[in-house]
């Protein structure tokens, strides 16, 4: 049994996946919401994966580390990926970086001085992964107007928000790149190549070009070409299950960060042009899951010292929380995305 552990708002990643019409996870992944993970006097015996470690706060983080250990004294043969003692966040990940010569980007705080940054440069929060939150600012008087300007957003402040030097990663074709590289345990595999001509790279390639991007896309998917330079980054952070983005400044590594809870397409979601790259994607990605215990058992419940409150059932709606108590009174989590796809199919058959 493979156990992951999110935030509840940010669980969508992983439900995606297992709830669109593939069936290969089933009966061998459980969700738990870190609420769940710090409350549940008995936990789920299997494998551990924790995401979104960089979305909690140090008091929260300081709680799972402790349930870990009660965890560990419990069941010492487990496998847990991303420990929070040892996984950095994406601040702690960027200085370290920088300080080694690994990456020649630079990082500051908002609230920090912006001497010897080199312009342009541009403003991002250091909680999310929605990217720039501004436009690229040349001159230090138009970076001081755009931190007034977002310190006064509900949400943000100096200290939650990053000054980024900008770094030119475009090809020889105008294009800007980013590749990424996915780590579960000991498996990397080739992520995803993307392209775009503005800075802000989501790859969002227009259709002229199109099946030449996705003919890329494929060949950098087969031969994960920078494994052995992206290796020596998961281990300096600490992180053993999550994604790197990263390019390529004249030759030289640019990390732009390790999302510990990155999304997974399925082969179904995506358009018919993408499917064959997808399909090589998914296949890895279940083969790095098999590896580490996957399995469709009925899983044990462990008595784990430390439960923190009231025993708590996470979900984004009623229903989802009354289904889901359900399925924990009958020791039945496992089967959660078998009975989101059987409801959708019931409700299908209604309309």
């Amino acid at each position: 049994m493979i156990v992951f552990v999110t935030t509840a708002s940010h669980d969508y990643t992983l439900r995606s996946m297992l709830e669109s019409h593939r069936t290969v996870l089933d009966g061998g992944v459980i969700i738990l919401a870190y609420s769940e993970f710090l409350s549940w006097p008995k936990l789920p015996k299997g494998n551990y994966i924790l995401t979104d470690l960089d979305r909690l706060n140090a008091a929260t983080l300081n709680q799972v580390a402790q349930r870990c250990d009660a965890q560990d004294a419990a069941d010492s043969g487990m496998l847990r990926l991303n420990h929070p003692r040892c996984a950095m966040n994406r601040w702690q990940l960027s200085q370290a970086l920088f300080e080694q010569g690994i990456s020649q980007q630079q990082v500051r705080r908002a609230d920090q001085s912006s001497q010897g940054l080199r312009y342009p440069v541009f403003i991002r929060s250091e909680i999310g992964h929605e990217g720039a939150l501004t436009e690229l600012l040349h001159t230090p008087a138009q970076l001081s107007v755009a931190i007034e300007t977002l310190v006064a957003t509900p949400g943000l402040t100096a200290e939650t928000l990053w000054v980024i030097e900008f770094r030119d990663v475009r090809n020889a074709d105008g294009w800007y790149e980013k590749y990424s590289v996915f780590r579960v345990a000991d498996t990397y595999f080739a992520h995803d190549y993307t392209v775009n001509h503005h800075w802000v790279n989501k790859g969002e390639a227009d259709s002229e070009h199109s099946e030449q991007w996705v003919a890329a896309d494929l060949a950098y998917r087969q031969s994960n070409p920078h494994v052995d330079l992206v290796r020596p980054v998961f281990e300096l952070a600490g992180i053993e299950y999550g994604r790197i983005d990263y390019a390529f400044e004249n030759d030289k590594l640019v990390v732009f960060e390790i999302n510990m809870n990155p999304m997974i397409s399925t082969p179904e979601t995506e358009r018919p042009i993408w499917r064959a790259s997808v399909e090589d994607l998914w296949q890895e990605y279940v083969q790095a899951l098999r590896k580490l215990g996957l399995g469709a058992e009925q899983p044990y419940y462990l008595p784990v010292d430390g439960a923190c409150g009231r025993p708590v059932v996470a979900a984004n709606s009623r229903l989802r929380r009354g289904m889901r108590r359900l399925l924990k009174a009958g020791k039945a989590l496992h089967r959660e995305s078998a009975w989101v796809r059987a409801k959708r199919r019931l409700v299908g058959a209604s309309r």
